[in-house]
């Protein structure tokens, strides 16, 4: 019975370190905005003359009720947004990260600005956080309800 009560404790001890971890950390708070004019022409082509570029792009979050800029210069995306050319069409895209820091009612707000154009458009977004995953969920553009990321990233056009 001695040797049963302290087999009993001894697994006990070894089992405690063997707590199930979770997999992955999983981040995916991405959404991708093509801009275009009113003749359709894609205003993030380089090749564009009216092209918006990067150095014309800031990225604001609301955190805790203050506007912020995003600057990490340690990161290879320091501003939190690339643009990219999609492989199977023509189009360039704004792939933004929004912020993941939501208000009281659960919404995070994102502010786009370009200055070449003198505008900044609104992105809000509920995001769906776990231990291990924080992943954009619903988005809206200046109000306007744009799309589910529940299976893949949200992305639409603008008209500028």
């Amino acid at each position: 019975m001695k040797n049963l009560l302290t087999l009993v404790c001894i697994i006990s001890f070894l089992n405690l370190g063997c707590k199930k971890k979770a997999c992955c950390v999983i981040i995916d708070t991405f959404v991708s905005i093509n801009y275009v004019d009113a003749d359709n022409a894609d205003l993030l082509d380089p090749t564009n003359p009216n092209v918006i570029k990067a150095d014309d792009i800031e990225i604001y979050y609301l955190e805790n009720g203050q506007k912020q800029r995003v600057y990490n210069g340690n990161l290879d995306l320091s501003k939190n947004f690339k643009i990219l050319k999609t492989p199977n069409s023509d189009k360039y895209y704004l792939s933004l990260s929004v912020s993941a820091d939501l208000n009281e009612n659960g919404i995070s707000t994102t502010y786009l600005e370009v200055k070449k154009y003198n505008f900044t458009d609104t992105l809000t977004a509920t995001i769906d956080k776990s231990s291990s995953s924080t992943r954009v969920n619903k988005v809206w553009y200046n109000g306007a309800y744009k799309g589910n990321a529940k299976e893949k990233t949200v992305t639409f056009t603008v008209v500028k």
